[in-house]
């Protein structure tokens, strides 16, 4: 039987975290769901881990430091022991039977499946418009400077066989919300198929996502990942104090 790991970041999602454990850890009784924590100052770690009685199948990994979403989810996926991985968003966007038809995607053959806002059959609710432009035109430029094919390479929701994504992660050099990126390219150009999948998504009204300093930080961290796939990565001296935010 093919084994499966889901991880789930989770930085100061106290009023969220339970009903996204409750809803991925009872959908999925037989899969690892993986919680990985860093830097959290509210009650995040005790609601984990009073769930974690309940449900057999939630662990947690836990740090002192704050990480940011990237780093934290590369640390969840190197952790994980599924034959499948797969990570998503704490704030529970995509559910879990969204994310069941990427894991559907591998063992149908593919190498790694990402949730998509921008398919044909998507269905998006509550996204404003400011961030749908935003989303849009940072596609617009991601698909420009890396190549990669893909209507959206940044819902929070993405799957892979288990030793492709964690040969992947050991090769991540962004940390930030841009780390999918960084993700992604590394598996394209290993030669790996990435299948698009459409879902249900719907927008948090309590996102984390800052739209006055965030999209400032995922452009220098994309344009500082281009160099370093680049002929010019001589010229970098180290990685910007953005990148690993």
């Amino acid at each position: 039987m093919t084994s499966v790991s889901i991880v789930i970041p989770a930085y100061n999602e106290e009023k969220r975290i339970a009903s996204t454990l409750v809803s991925y850890a009872s959908y999925f009784p037989d899969y690892e769901i993986l919680v990985e924590m860093d830097g959290c100052t509210d009650k995040t770690a005790d609601i984990v881990r009073e769930v974690e009685k309940e449900y057999k199948n939630i662990r947690h990994i836990e740090y002192e430091e704050k990480l940011g979403k990237g780093a934290g989810t590369v640390r969840g996926i190197i952790a994980s022991k599924g034959d499948i991985v797969g990570f998503t968003d704490a704030d529970g966007s995509v559910s879990p039977a969204d994310f069941s038809r990427l894991i559907n995607a591998i063992e149908e053959g593919a190498d790694c499946a990402i949730a998509s806002r921008r398919m044909k059959n998507s269905s998006v609710r509550g996204r404003s418009f400011l961030r749908n432009f935003l989303g849009r035109s940072f596609n617009l430029l991601v698909r420009l400077l890396f190549r990669l094919p893909y209507k959206d390479t940044q819902c929070g929701g993405k799957a892979g066989r288990g030793e492709i994504l964690r040969e992947a992660a050991k090769e991540i050099k962004v940390g930030g919300f841009a780390f999918d990126i960084n993700l992604l390219y590394l598996i394209k150009r290993d030669g790996h198929d990435i299948a698009e999948i459409p879902v249900s998504w719907t927008a948090c009204y309590d996102s984390k996502v800052n739209l006055a300093k965030t999209p400032a930080k995922m452009l220098i961290s994309i344009l500082w990942l281009r160099l370093f796939f680049s002929p010019f990565k001589p010229m970098l001296r180290r990685q910007p104090s953005a990148v690993s935010q």
